[in-house]
């Protein structure tokens, strides 16, 4: 036999989702006047030669707003890529 027992106040769960609905509006806002990021100083900041730290044989290789990833047994010749 299975029993099963619910109980609700309509007035309560109506509040709940408004105060839910009025916490997402916030979050949403809060999201979009985030700060511009400037990506020009990210990319100088890139440039050079990167060492991965876990596998000291995977290298990536910044030039310009491209990017080529070297490392072993690759079968393809590495070659940069844009990335910006």
């Amino acid at each position: 036999m299975l029993t099963l027992l619910l109980s609700c106040k309509e007035k309560e769960n109506n509040e709940s989702i408004s105060n839910q609905n009025n916490s997402q509006t916030k979050e949403i806002q809060i999201e979009n006047d985030s700060p511009s990021i400037d990506t020009t100083e990210i990319i100088k900041k890139l440039q050079g030669m990167w060492k991965e730290a876990e596998y000291p044989y995977r290298r990536a290789q910044f030039r310009n707003s491209t990017v080529k990833f070297v490392e072993e047994g690759v079968p393809e010749n590495p070659a940069f890529k844009k990335f910006d």
